[in-house]
């Protein structure tokens, strides 16, 4: 996945995706600054969403802290989604669901005077 295609919505993903991978894995962190409204990028997440990749998150953080608002509005705003999207889950040891990896291939927005 290209960096720009893997974006991250938790803390603790880059580092441990970069060494595990041996360099080769790297993303996007979005969730630095974001709101529930809108990714660090400034990006409402339903463009986030529209305009695709591959968002890992995890999904039992510890506790809600300022950095939790990322993950919090993705996943408002993957309620209203209904095109094509590939789920993911990962387990810890006890069968515990860890993260997710959510596909969206990117969606055509029509310009404005079609």
């Amino acid at each position: 996945v290209a960096p720009e295609r893997l974006k991250i919505l938790n803390w603790g993903f880059q580092n441990s995706l970069y060494v595990l991978s041996g360099g080769s894995v790297h993303g996007s962190e979005i969730f630095w600054g974001a709101t529930r409204g809108s990714s660090s990028r400034g990006t409402a997440w339903r463009d986030e969403i529209r305009e695709g990749g591959s968002f890992l998150l995890f999904l039992t953080p510890a506790a809600p802290s300022p950095l939790s608002a990322a993950s919090e509005g993705f996943t408002e705003a993957l309620k209203d989604y209904s095109g094509p999207r590939k789920d993911t889950t990962f387990y810890d040891r006890s069968g515990s669901p860890l993260a997710a990896l959510i596909e969206i291939p990117p969606t055509r927005v029509p310009e404005a005077n079609e």
